[in-house]
């Protein structure tokens, strides 16, 4: 299960297809006898012309810079005509739900005709034409299925602390060793690899993806904590963010484990410590109850009393938290369900804190446990707050961090009303 070996690796140097180069060699009067469109060639010289923008280097330009220059050299080669084959060619795409128009480019009698038609010597370039194009987009691909392989690990650490209500059908799925979001997409990129060293090769053949490849356990508990090492760094990079108080709890909990003498309670502790940290300096409990009011103003079960005060519970700070106290929106469960980690992260802490005996698998829980809230800070915050603007971010963030704040404005006025 090798990494990429680099972008570039397959690829020509003019950012096209080069069956779309091929095909324009054809006599019009042959390409208007083959299954494939004119929409489809330029469909897909598009596609190819993409991933070789996101895989090639560049001395000069970073990838964003490269894939625009892509497309506006393709924008500005295109007319009235081909735009319009090109959405006839989608709409066609969209319709054949077999996929026909593609298994037909694979039968041996339309492969025996093309060889025919165009010769032995343009067969043989067209063939290798199409396998070129299938690696570069194998690659591109495969490049980005190890990008998610960190936020698919970070995925499961979050996923497995939420209780069976919550998870639904993965309860099943998830159990303590199994790692089904991770061994999914490593055996992703394991086809992807198959194809790409196939179309290299040229050794297609209909037997290829009779069995497909998958991550062995050893695999398996080889590349889990280079990716736990890699979501680590990542919340560290947060932590910095949100100020020194932060990083201190994250980095105090990382020390208990490693040298203290009583690891499970000092780093549960610090992690409780620094949840609750947060969620009481990023919103005061009155700007929690009124948000609560506005956005789940049915919701009973959110604020309680205490003594003659109502006050938020912790699941209610935890969503004007995850939420940055910005308006719910539809389609937002996925910070809902962040914010349902962070809660049962914390009293899965305080369980294990006060049964703390000293055995091994108290080791083992709390690991999980600090796993999920790293996970929580390297992709559950960032993605949670990914649509607060920015001048709410920053608002959010010095109350995180007070000397930002007192350093930007040494005689700023006391926070008052409601965050927004």
């Amino acid at each position: 299960m090798d990494q990429v070996a680099g972008p570039g690796v397959v690829g020509r140097s003019d950012y096209g297809s080069a069956l779309a180069a091929e095909a324009a060699r054809l006599p019009m009067s042959l390409r208007g006898q083959l299954p494939v469109s004119e929409g489809a060639v330029l469909l897909w010289d598009g596609i190819v012309a993409i991933c070789h923008a996101l895989l090639h280097p560049s001395d000069d330009l970073d990838w964003v810079q490269r894939l625009t220059t892509v497309l506006d050299v393709k924008a500005a080669a295109f007319t009235p005509e081909s735009l319009e084959a090109i959405r006839s060619e989608l709409e066609r795409i969209a319709a054949d739900k077999d996929a026909a128009w593609f298994t037909n480019l694979a039968r041996s009698d339309f492969l025996k005709f093309l060889e025919k038609a165009v010769g032995t010597a343009a067969y043989h370039r067209i063939r290798r034409a199409v396998l070129d194009d299938m690696a570069t987009v194998a690659e591109t691909i495969r490049v980005g299925v190890q990008l998610l392989q960190p936020y698919a690990q970070a995925a499961e650490d979050m996923i497995r602390v939420l209780p069976a209500t919550n998870r639904g059908d993965l309860r099943s799925a998830l159990g303590a060793a199994e790692l089904v979001l991770v061994k999914l997409v490593i055996q992703a990129d394991l086809v992807l690899e198959q194809l790409l060293d196939a179309a290299i090769n040229d050794e297609f053949s209909d037997e290829l993806f009779t069995k497909l490849p998958a991550p062995t356990t050893e695999e398996l508990e080889a590349v889990v904590p280079k990716l736990r090492a890699i979501i680590s760094d990542r919340a560290r990079q947060l932590a910095a963010e949100l100020g020194s108080g932060v990083s201190r709890k994250i980095q105090g909990a990382r020390d208990a484990i490693s040298m203290s003498a009583d690891p499970v309670s000092q780093a549960a502790n610090s992690l409780i410590e620094l949840i609750d940290r947060l969620l009481r300096t990023a919103f005061t409990d009155e700007e929690v109850l009124a948000w609560i009011d506005d956005n789940y103003p049915a919701a009973k079960d959110l604020k309680y009393e205490r003594g003659k005060a109502l006050v938020p519970t912790k699941r209610a700070q935890a969503l004007c938290f995850v939420f940055g106290g910005q308006p719910r929106g539809t389609g937002d469960d996925i910070r809902e369900t962040l914010a349902e980690v962070i809660v049962n992260v914390r009293s899965q802490l305080q369980g294990l804190k006060h049964a703390d005996t000293g055995e091994p698998e108290e080791l083992t829980e709390l690991g999980l446990l600090m796993g999920a809230v790293e996970s929580f800070f390297a992709v559950g915050v960032r993605l949670a707050w990914s649509t607060v603007p920015e001048e709410a971010l920053q608002q959010l963030h010095q109350r995180i961090d007070p000397t930002r704040l007192a350093a930007a404005e040494p005689h700023a006025p006391e926070r008052t009303g409601t965050f927004g």
